[in-house]
């Protein structure tokens, strides 16, 4: 019995000691953080940071009009850093991440895809935004407005979206910025254009006001 002892002791630590390394092992990934970004002008970027020794190609993907990136374990240069243009179809630009093969991250924007040349300037509200991934699960919206534009923010729970709402008004501010932690399969954000269909040279003193909900982000995963 006292040589069987040490021996059934030393597999107990081993596989403890096995368990312990696996139940405390952080899911690995290769993307570190990533921002999508809408300029002035109209167009669409992402700019994404990766860890060392990760390679990445990007494609667009003819069949379903997704920009896809994908990363994976390689001969990779010193650069951990990318930026890529984004393409719509349609009114809709689709971002798809892949690791090991299989979709991470995915995005979905309904937008116009109307880009202005060198100095032309565009009637909308909204002048430029972007999002970012801080962390798990969080995401940082930062969004800049033409001036004479009032803002604020609601949540719609019919829609289960955020929504940011922009309307001609009173305003001391063009820049903002608010966090989001996704809880859910889906995290939606609008902004919601308010917009008086009277003309300047309209007599009537009643508004008549629509709403125009562009861009609509949807983020999965």
């Amino acid at each position: 019995m006292k040589q069987i002892t040490p021996l059934f002791l030393l597999v107990v630590l081993f596989f403890a000691s096995c368990i312990s390394e696996e139940t405390i092992q952080p899911e690995e990934t290769s993307l570190k953080s990533y921002k999508v970004t809408k300029d002035s002008q109209g167009r669409y970027t992402i700019d994404y940071e990766v860890e060392e020794n990760t390679a990445t190609t990007f494609v667009k993907n003819e069949e379903n009009n997704f920009n896809e990136i994908y990363l994976y374990e390689g001969n990779a240069t010193d650069k951990t850093s990318e930026k890529k243009s984004l393409s719509i179809e349609n009114s809709i630009l689709k971002l798809g991440l892949y690791e090991d093969g299989e979709q991470s991250k995915s995005i979905i924007i309904e937008d116009d895809n109307i880009v202005l040349a060198k100095g032309q300037e565009s009637d909308e509200f909204l002048d430029s935004y972007s999002i970012q991934s801080l962390e798990d699960g969080v995401y940082q919206l930062d969004f800049e407005v033409k001036e004479g534009i009032a803002v604020w923010a609601e949540y719609n729970e019919e829609d289960d979206a955020y929504e940011i709402h922009l309307k001609e008004g009173t305003s001391n501010e063009l820049e903002f910025s608010k966090t989001y932690v996704k809880t859910s399969e889906r995290l939606k954000i609008n902004f919601v254009n308010h917009i008086d269909l009277n003309s300047a040279k309209s007599e009537s003193t009643n508004s008549i006001m629509a709403s125009s909900k562009k861009p609509r982000v949807v983020i999965v995963s």
